[in-house]
């Protein structure tokens, strides 16, 4: 028998264990300690929390009309995802057309209004040029005495009237210029102006409705279809300052909707609180590209373990026994304590007890009677 109490002492001692509390595969907290001893302090009781809210969409969207127009065709209905970049509402564009035309007409005139400026310059350059080595030449024999001055003065005449006509030219070249890239602006503009026509909606998001019909006529600003995204849900919460804590302890919150477990995380938090209920919200965000039918007014829970409002320490059983009607336990010098029991959890394997009944800094040790029984 004492060989059986030193063989299982020596285990004990030996022995430690990571608990980890599940919550569909999700770790929500992680705590080490030694099985042959247990600071009732370090584990405040706690109770657990079930939080029932509705979903939203992240984001919402109308999708409105630029221009003024009559629509023409609408290629989605209320409900349908958009899963391209194809243009999903069209207004007639047989204005806009016509302006394109004749802009697109501007610029092959500009064009060739600055291909005559062009030739008209390197005409004059060329020009300038050739008086200009003329009168080189002249003046090398005028100054050799074998051509009379009144040639190099004519010459320089013809020179200079040469400049003037390539100065022309070079603002008459830069005046096209000018034309050309006015009449390409113009026709920008006149293409932007034609692609307004054409609407696009963001790829991935729902038709929520239909806000105009084909035939009517709309303005600058008018909302034709109504959209959502629904591939990430929010979950508002109105959550007590013990449940907020609790739930920034994590990174992965476990959210169960539409039948799955799927995890979310602390999205934002706002500032302010009800002064009444003193409690603030809080939004989780989820990927909810995996629920069928995914939106918004979908039942959602999230389950937290809080700190319990009554307090109280956790023991596990195993670290106390009862001596007629009242339960005690043994700290690390062999002193026993009583305890009150509040009343237990996981199917009586823990005790919840008055923590103000239990010193501070508390090591319980398994009373002999439990090892006896081990």
């Amino acid at each position: 028998m004492m060989m059986r109490r030193f063989t299982w002492s020596i285990l004990l001692c030996s022995m430690t264990s990571v608990l980890m509390s599940m919550e569909g595969g999700n770790t929500l907290s992680v705590q080490q300690h030694n099985d042959a001893t247990w600071q009732p302090h370090a584990h405040p009781a706690t109770v657990e929390r079930h939080l029932t809210a509705f979903t939203r969409p992240v984001a919402e969207m109308a999708l409105a009309s630029e221009v003024s127009g009559k629509i023409i065709t609408i290629e989605v209905a209320a409900g349908d995802r958009i899963t391209d970049a194809d243009p999903i509402v069209s207004l007639d564009q047989r204005q806009a057309e016509a302006a394109v035309s004749n802009a697109q007409a501007g610029v092959r005139e500009a064009q060739a209004q600055l291909l005559l400026a062009r030739a008209e310059l390197a005409l004059t350059r060329r020009e300038q040029e050739w008086w200009q080595a003329e009168l080189q030449r002249v003046q090398a024999l005028v100054a050799e005495q074998r051509a009379p001055a009144r040639e190099a003065d004519e010459l320089r005449y013809r020179r200079d009237s040469a400049q003037l006509r390539q100065q022309a030219a070079s603002q008459r070249h830069a005046a096209a210029q000018a034309i050309l890239e006015r009449a390409q602006a113009a026709l920008d503009e006149a293409v932007i102006h034609y692609d307004r026509h054409h609407l696009q909606g963001p790829q991935g998001w729902i038709v929520a409705e239909r806000l105009s019909e084909t035939g009517s006529v709309v303005s600058p600003g008018q909302s034709i279809l109504a959209l959502v995204d629904v591939r990430h849900l929010e979950l508002p919460l109105t959550l007590s300052t013990k449940e907020l804590e609790a739930l920034r302890k994590h990174d992965s919150i476990p959210i169960q909707v539409a039948g799955q477990r799927i995890a979310g995380q602390l999205q934002r938090v706002d500032p302010r609180f009800d002064p009444h209920t003193r409690k603030r919200r809080a939004w989780l965000r989820f990927d909810a590209r995996d629920i069928p039918d995914a939106g918004g007014g979908i039942e959602a829970q999230v389950r937290l373990r809080v700190p319990d409002d009554a307090g109280g320490v956790r023991i596990p059983k195993r670290f106390a026994y009862q001596d007629m009607e009242q339960w005690l336990v043994v700290d690390q010098d062999g002193v026993q304590h009583p305890i009150m029991p509040l009343r237990t959890e996981g199917d009586g394997a823990w005790l919840i007890v008055e923590g103000s009944s239990l010193p501070d800094r508390l090591t319980l040790h398994i009373p002999q009677i439990q090892r006896d029984q081990q």
